[in-house]
């Protein structure tokens, strides 16, 4: 199975419409990336996503894969 997509984002908690509230403007060249990269990534239809985030729980004696198909 080839990688058909591969990104690095980048993202300021402003990006978020409850956090950043009257900052969205300062950002907005970053939010018109990120809808155009939304945008590239359903255009290239892959079958699996990876997301590698440092956000979360992390156990410094183990890495964790979720295989869930779904997750919310």
């Amino acid at each position: 199975m080839p990688l058909v997509f591969a990104a690095i984002v980048p993202h300021p908690p402003v990006a978020i419409p409850s956090v950043g509230k009257d900052q969205a403007k300062q950002i907005e060249k970053t939010v018109v990336a990120l809808e155009k990269l939304e945008k590239d990534l359903y255009a290239a239809k892959p079958d699996i996503v990876i997301i590698i985030s440092p956000h979360g729980e992390v156990n410094p004696e183990a890495f964790t894969v979720n295989i869930s198909e779904n997750m919310k």
